[in-house]
């Protein structure tokens, strides 16, 4: 997850992340991160190569992974697996703060196929169910991997000689540690492989996609489904699955989002039905109304806001509205 100053992160139009963590020598990043410094208070939809530990420190949030949602808080790490979509939004309007661990498994395990490779990193990455892993801290072993993660936290913020190594190091006793959990977990505590998952999270990146060539016009689901050649309803089962949304739904967010994002990069020289036009509503009231829904404020308030903290806010709204995933570069 990429945490820049403006709390959002940008994306493809995949919804894949494009931020390098860390670097191709250290292809590790550690973030923290106050779910109420992002843009709307949220993480949205995004996926990425590299593997993620998420650690709670403070208050509740509720993460989506595929089609999981966890309510995560303090003792809790979790773990995300490469390419596997996940979210981030508050849980009953609780702020949450928790630190990020985004590293490549290249950096343990080299890069192409090794013995250590198929022993060890493969029965973890290629286990299309173990999409994701919820540890407490309660736990013995658990609380043996929230140490290590600690650690790891603590000297990629001091970055003192030889951090590098030894965070190698830790990532290595952390990834013993889960392996051999995982594997003394019985069967049915491990998701059984379901194509039907691949299968959804595929086609309902290919028809976010195509909304993003196309919110402009005047769209419908039956085009969205025909995008990716299935029928509506499949079209809204895959996206209920993957996002937790309707098509539409998306859909109009997106719209929403991009008006706020020509609001900031000019509010002077459009006007709110103007915007609306361009992003695709045929109704001013329509638009209006869900730009409140979404945003909190109609189009004209949120106008006068930009105008009157140009400085504190329209920049932040025009630099950040690639809005975790909804708008992309």
């Amino acid at each position: 997850m990429e945490k820049n100053n403006q709390g959002t992160i940008q994306v493809r139009e995949d919804l894949y992340e494009m931020k390098q963590h860390g670097s191709l020598d250290y292809p590790v990043a550690v973030y923290r991160i106050d779910l109420n410094m992002m843009y709307l208070n949220l993480i949205h939809w995004h996926w990425h190569s590299e593997i993620e530990l998420i650690v709670i420190k403070e208050g509740a949030a509720e993460f989506s992974v595929g089609d999981n949602m966890y309510v995560l808080s303090p003792g809790d790490t979790l773990f995300i697996n490469r390419n596997v979509m996940h979210s981030v939004h508050p849980h009953n309007e609780q702020n949450c703060i928790f630190h990020s661990i985004v590293f490549s498994p290249n950096y343990i395990f080299g890069y192409g196929h090794s013995v250590f490779s198929s022993a060890y990193l493969l029965p973890v990455t290629n286990t299309p169910g173990l999409r994701s892993y919820v540890m407490n801290d309660k736990k013995e072993d658990d609380h043996s991997i929230s140490m290590l993660t600690s650690e790891i936290i603590k000297i990629n913020l001091q970055k003192s000689f030889g951090y590098e190594l030894l965070t190698k190091s830790y990532l290595i006793q952390i990834w013993l540690l889960l392996l051999n959990h995982i594997q003394d977990l019985p069967h049915d505590h491990i998701p059984a492989y379901d194509p039907q998952v691949v299968l959804d999270e595929s086609r309902t990146k290919a028809a976010i996609t195509y909304i993003m060539e196309h919110y402009e016009e005047p769209i419908t689901l039956q085009d969205i489904a025909d995008s990716i050649h299935i029928s509506k309803s499949e079209c809204c089962r895959c996206f209920k699955r993957c996002l937790q949304l309707t098509p539409f739904d998306y859909l109009l967010k997106y719209r929403i989002y991009s008006a706020v994002d020509l609001l900031a990069q000019d509010s002077s020289t459009l006007s709110i039905s103007d915007i609306a036009l361009k992003v695709g509503f045929n109704s001013s009231s329509y638009f209006n109304k869900l730009f409140k829904k979404y945003i909190g404020y109609t189009p004209s308030a949120y106008k006068k806001i930009l105008a009157q903290n140009t400085e504190h806010i329209a920049i932040e709204a025009k630099d950040s509205l690639y809005y975790s995933g909804l708008l992309s570069q």
